[in-house]
């Protein structure tokens, strides 16, 4: 199988635009140029000059003579289904000026070959390749290797607009005071068909205020500025699945944040993204993620800097822990998920009584409670009717407890980062 080829980024900053041919085609609902019709397509480069401050960026992407204006970040475990879709999307860009730095997480499908393959036409085009560690340490590995001032997320199963990356840009541009932009999404199947849309709200009080509670960016459809993330220390590894919101409510304590109120990119929908074991860890980590903002706020601190890794909420170590009414309710709402049943001690799982947790319990966790009655209901051959029927209880009042309404009126974003983000 072909490798994909590695670039070095240490290397003299020189780069290569590229312009491709105009051949039509459609994909994915929209027009598409001559490299979805004939992959790889013939680039024609031009040459950039030198910069003379290369040494004394904060970003080497802020020399704009002889790095790219934006580099797209996208990490990827066996992705073949709908990767060249992903690349091509990018490869039809409006704007000419980007790297693509896709970091293969250890694939074993036709991924490195699909790579290796649009590697070799496009200078723009970067594989990074690592073992599978994980999509943390894959975001942080494109993180560290990219030039350019800002990155433009996306995901092997999504496609952007061909105008994605102009409309994101020239935002960030007039607006040097913004350091998280999203965008609207439309939503599709497996077959690039639309079916829906994803409309979050656009303003940077409505955005701050609903983070405290959901997450009101799509993560593929996001642009920050590398220099503010990396200060931030970037991703972090006890978030699995929900790392972006994490980095989102950091971000929302120092830099202004916006939604473009247009669709960017084609957001995909289909089973391997709505597994339940992973939509309880996401469940989990939002909380875990509220839970470091709050002490955050009121300590100073963030106890989650010392972890380097996903919190195990059903080893009872976690009873010591300071996210310890977050791990006692996982320990019944993991039982959504028809392994963990399968296997549960249900006499050493406590009630847990809503009305004593210290946070709001959201809609995705009473999904997760009725999830899990009905896995204990079809559940065979239990032993203890009794501790069954004490969860069933309890997980009864967690599917009907109500959430706490957002708090209003959030402050703005700090004048010092505003001023830093201008500098950046």
């Amino acid at each position: 199988m072909a490798t994909a080829p590695v670039r070095d980024h240490a290397a003299s900053p020189t780069a290569v635009e590229a312009q491709f041919s105009r051949d039509e085609a459609t994909i994915g609902g929209f027009q598409a140029v001559g490299f979805l019709k004939d992959f790889p397509p013939k680039w024609v480069p031009v040459r950039r000059g030198k910069c003379d401050k290369w040494e004394n960026l904060d970003s080497p992407g802020e020399c704009m003579a002889t790095t790219p204006a934006v580099s797209v970040l996208m990490p990827v475990r066996n992705g073949e289904r709908w990767l060249e879709q992903s690349l091509r999307s990018i490869a039809q860009q409006t704007v000419r000026e980007f790297e693509f730095l896709v970091v293969d997480n250890g694939s074993t499908d036709r991924t490195p070959e699909i790579l290796a393959r649009a590697c070799a036409e496009d200078e723009r085009f970067v594989a990074l390749n690592e073992p599978h560690r994980g999509i943390v340490p894959a975001l942080n590995t494109g993180l560290a290797a990219a030039r350019a001032p800002l990155i433009a997320r996306l995901d092997a199963d999504d496609m952007a607009m061909p105008n994605r990356l102009e409309r994101q840009l020239d935002f960030m541009a007039r607006h040097p005071e913004v350091g998280l932009l999203g965008s609207w999404a439309d939503v599709i199947d497996t077959r690039g068909k639309v079916y829906g849309y994803r409309r979050p709200v656009t303003g940077h009080e409505d955005l701050v205020r609903i983070l405290k509670f959901s997450n009101p960016f799509i993560h593929p459809a996001v642009m920050f500025r590398t220099g503010l993330v990396r200060r931030l220390g970037g991703y972090r590894a006890a978030f699995e699945v929900s790392e972006d919101y994490d980095l989102w409510l950091r971000m929302a304590e120092v830099t202004v944040l916006a939604n473009l109120p247009e669709p960017l990119v084609f957001y995909r929908l289909h089973a391997g993204n709505l597994m339940f074991r992973k939509v309880v860890r996401q469940s989990f980590s939002v909380h875990l993620a509220q839970c470091s903002a709050r002490l955050r706020r009121e300590r100073g601190h963030d106890p989650v800097d010392a972890m380097l890794e996903a919190p195990r909420w059903w080893e009872r170590d976690s009873d010591n822990s300071f996210y310890a009414e977050e791990a006692r309710l996982f320990r019944l709402l993991g039982l959504a998920d028809r392994k963990a049943v399968e296997h549960a001690d249900l006499e050493a799982i406590e009630s847990v009584d809503p009305a004593e947790l210290g946070f709001a319990l959201n809609g995705t966790d009473r999904k997760l409670a009725r999830r899990a009655i009905a896995n204990l209901v079809l559940r065979s051959g239990l032993g203890r009717p009794k501790a069954k029927l004490r969860l069933i209880k309890s997980l009864w009042r967690l599917s009907n407890a109500r959430g706490q309404p957002p708090a209003r009126n959030p402050a703005p974003a700090p004048e010092s980062a505003r001023a830093e983000l201008s500098g950046n």
